[in-house]
């Protein structure tokens, strides 16, 4: 029989006799196998932790707890000398290794989980409930909760300290938790609703909106709305524009926030045309991605690029023919005179002489309010008051009433621009007012160029002209005067709700007939109050 297996364990004095047993039969004894710490774990004492291992490879007459104290810890343990060995009869021969304070065997400070938001208090009250538990408290844990200091960002993000837990109460087995009571504008009267983000309005800008719930009956609506703020990045924020649906009647607030996923209107890759004068030739360029709801015009002037690696701040001139192009006068030496025609020179000169008076018009800096100043006769609001009072409109319930002047060109396939100023007629009799644009493509039967004045009902407020339209539009203009007319019907806008448009004879110049289908994109930039008398 064979008792030099290193597994074999059992009392002190079963060894001895196994090893005297073993000195009869044999002659010499082997030497001890390789030794190795295994079972390797650790505990905590206080604030002491240890570590243990047992200890393998001891022979039978190996003296264990010699071996045990001579060998260097390994692995996971300390790798110096056990603090003592432990002789654990049948278990076999255990080192322990003690570490004094170690962080780990630290009692746990007490402290919050994550802190929620729940529901509100009393209405009059205005405050929201936020809890959480307390944890690792020992002891009186209703003092512990009332003392752990406590700091949480709240559903805004604005941050809030507490020297401890409020209304501390057992909730559960075993389980203690706080409660605070903080400030929050949902809670009270005027609150707004989550804000969504809308539309870009320009580069690196995008309106915001968010409807107001919980008015007081008798408050005036639009008054509260705007002086209701809501919380953005922590800070109030007043609305820069208050809508009302009108359908619905909720009142909406829009805000406007730095946003640079808008990169707002830039220039295509130019093309070089004709010299306009000496050291100078002209480069063209088409406007891409104008901001929803910008007008054409104001992009284009507001819109800096670098042409043939010269700079400019804004074109020289802004041409509307189809698409919004940009002129450019660059240098160039090779530029001895001026190349264009006496029809390109008219035309630059017309498109020179309409921005001046859009400069001079925007010195109160506005280039929408520029824009209706030099394209609108005088008298648009009175004249727009008195569209909305006639019989035609409070008969057919229309409450939006729109002048537009558009100009274009078509042969076959056709495209439209116009700018114009809408009046809306509110619920309390008065009236505002706002910008509008619209695009417009054709396909039908149709030649010719023009442009004109349009007078349009239509239904639903702002809210009733924004989106997309489709239709029928037939009509024409000769020489210096004409007549149009045209009909179409809207879906799209923000109601969902198919208002009727009907457009009104408009006079025109140029020469334009046209028999097509119409599609229309339409939107109305920012609302100002009006003055119609």
């Amino acid at each position: 029989m064979n008792f030099f297996k290193s597994d074999i364990m059992g009392s002190r004095s079963l060894r001895m006799a196994a090893i005297a047993l073993a000195g009869t039969f044999f002659v010499s004894l082997p030497a001890s196998a390789q030794l190795s710490w295994g079972d390797q774990g650790s505990k905590c004492s206080g604030t002491t932790k240890v570590d243990y291992a047992r200890l393998y490879g001891l022979t039978l007459w190996d003296n264990w707890p010699a071996k045990c104290n001579a060998t260097n810890g390994t692995g996971s343990l300390p790798h110096g000398k056990p603090t003592r060995c432990v002789d654990k009869a049948s278990l076999g021969m255990w080192g322990e290794w003690d570490t004094p304070n170690a962080a780990a065997c630290k009692p746990k400070e007490p402290h919050w989980g994550t802190v929620t938001a729940y529901g509100c208090t009393a209405r009059s009250e205005g405050k929201r409930i936020y809890a959480s538990r307390i944890w690792d408290a020992t002891g009186n844990v209703k003092s512990v909760c009332e003392h752990t200091p406590a700091k949480f960002n709240d559903k805004y993000g604005v941050s809030h300290s507490y020297t401890g837990g409020e209304s501390c109460a057992g909730r559960g087995i075993g389980e203690m938790w706080a409660e605070w009571r903080v400030d929050d504008p949902e809670c009270g009267f005027n609150h707004w609703g989550v804000p969504k983000a809308d539309h870009c309005t320009g580069k690196n800008t995008r309106q915001w909106s968010s409807v107001l719930y919980d008015i007081p009956d008798g408050e005036d609506h639009w008054e509260a709305c705007g002086k209701s703020p809501i919380k953005f990045d922590g800070k109030d924020a007043y609305p820069i524009s208050c809508v009302e649906d009108p359908t619905t009647k909720e009142m909406w607030g829009e805000w406007e926030r730095e946003d640079t996923t808008c990169t707002g209107s830039r220039w295509d890759t130019p093309k070089a045309d004709y010299c306009v004068a000496a050291g100078k030739r002209q480069y063209s360029s088409i406007l891409r991605d104008i901001p929803s709801g910008e007008a054409w015009e104001i992009a284009c002037r507001e819109t800096s690029g670098t042409i043939h690696g010269q700079a400019f701040g804004r074109p020289n001139r802004c041409i509307l023919d189809v698409s919004m192009w940009g002129e450019f006068d660059v240098d160039d030496p090779s530029c001895t005179g001026d190349e264009r025609t006496a029809a390109q020179r008219a035309d630059d000169e017309k498109a020179e002489a309409l921005d001046k008076r859009i400069e001079e018009a925007a010195e109160l800096g506005n280039y929408h309010q520029a824009i209706l100043a030099v394209t609108k006769p005088d008298n648009a609001q009175g004249l727009l008051k008195q569209v909305l009072e006639s019989d035609a409109a409070k008969n057919g319930g229309y409450d939006t009433a729109t002048f537009m002047i558009s100009s274009g060109g078509s042969f076959v396939v056709g495209y439209d621009h116009a700018e114009g100023l809408s009046m809306t007629r509110k619920s309390d009799g008065t009236f505002a007012c706002a910008p509008m644009w619209a695009n417009s493509f054709t396909a039908g039967a149709q030649a010719g160029a023009g442009s004109s004045g349009i007078l349009a009902l239509s239904k639903g407020g702002f809210d009733g002209l924004k989106g997309e339209s489709n239709g029928f539009v037939m009509g024409g203009s000769v020489g210096p005067a004409g007549y149009t007319s045209s009909f179409s019907w809207n879906y799209g806008n923000a109601t969902g709700d198919p208002d009727m448009i009907a457009y009104q004879p408009g006079v025109g110049a140029g020469f334009e007939v046209q028999v097509a289908y119409n599609h229309t994109w339409t939107g109305v930039t920012r609302e100002f109050a009006c003055n119609p008398n």
